[in-house]
């Protein structure tokens, strides 16, 4: 793992750890009956970037990110697209879908479809199965992740919102959305972002994650290039985080260095002293009180018998 010193990711342990993500979802694969696991449905590579600062302009939307490598391929994955729009203009794009098709896109829900097939939780989940990728029209993108809720927020599948106010335009919108990769740019120090699928080539991962973590880092504006960023893991959703970059806190890194070159104590025989922002425990009042008065502490007795026979009061 890099450490302050190197601000770029290290190519080589990113392509490590991707081989390892996909050879342990191939095995795990493997060993599931269903069939639907491996060929015709693939899980999502995602990539958690965890900063030192808080991010400095929440927005409850998600931010476009470019990649080299398209995650979306109708032809060769049983991916599919819906389609979120107003219930007014439903009818329109749907004619306008048949008239001219858009590769992937399969469906078209309207909120008031939202709001009376989609209300149970089970059968957003069914929806959510259905697709792998979500868009919106821009105009009900705040609508419509209420309605949508945790069903689809946890699993990072937020519909990602298009400009389709002009019906020309659908193709070329949903295309640039499908084949870029997203993230949210919510409050707190985490972001997460969809750089790949377990069905890519390993290579193509590889290379999404190191040019999608620095343009995300980019807009970010954290600091020079990863600078401001803390730590950066990859994983699939129901497996471990696997690190691919970390970054010491500067005060223990810094002595934590010191004193692995340091061996001995320096020339006047004094250890090297820990930094002011680690607090030190705090001291057992009962010693530090015995060092100021030299007395010892005394000792509760218990009743005990005397050589003669007698036994002795207790004393406080």
């Amino acid at each position: 793992m890099t450490s302050t010193v190197n601000n770029e990711l290290d190519e080589a342990l990113v392509r490590r750890a991707v081989d390892a993500l996909l050879k342990y979802e191939k095995k795990n694969a493997s060993k599931k009956e269903s069939s639907q696991l491996l060929g015709t449905y693939a899980k999502p590579v995602l990539v958690q970037v965890q900063l030192k600062k808080p991010i400095k302009s929440p927005v409850i939307r998600p931010v476009r990110v470019k990649i080299p490598y398209s995650m979306f391929d109708s032809d060769g994955e049983d991916h599919s697209i819906c389609l979120f729009c107003r219930s007014s203009d439903k009818e329109a794009i749907s004619n306008y879908i048949s008239a001219h098709p858009v590769d992937g896109l399969t469906k078209v829900v309207s909120i008031d479809d939202v709001k009376k097939q989609y209300k149970a939780f089970k059968d957003r989940k069914t929806l959510l199965s259905e697709h792998t990728h979500f868009v919106c029209d821009t105009r009900i993108f705040s609508q419509l992740i209420n309605l949508l809720g945790k069903v689809f927020g946890k699993r990072n599948h937020l519909p990602i919102p298009i400009d389709i106010s002009n019906m020309d335009k659908i193709e070329s919108s949903v295309n640039k959305a499908v084949h870029n990769s997203t993230y949210m740019s919510i409050a707190g120090q985490t972001i997460t972002l969809r750089l790949g699928h377990t069905n890519m080539a390993s290579d193509k991962v590889a290379a999404n994650i190191l040019s999608g973590v620095r343009v995300a880092v980019e807009k970010l504006d954290v600091g020079v290039r990863l600078g401001g960023v803390h730590s950066v893991h990859i994983k699939s959703p129901d497996s471990a985080a696997l690190p691919i970059h970390f970054t010491h806190n500067s005060d223990i890194g810094d002595f934590v260095a010191a004193a692995a070159e340091s061996t001995q104590e320096d020339s006047e025989g004094e250890p090297i002293s820990a930094p002011k922002s680690v607090k030190k425990g705090k001291k057992n009042v009962m010693s530090s009180k015995t060092k100021k008065t030299g007395a010892t502490p005394s000792k509760k007795t218990t009743g005990a018998k005397t050589p003669t026979g007698k036994t002795k009061s207790k004393s406080k």
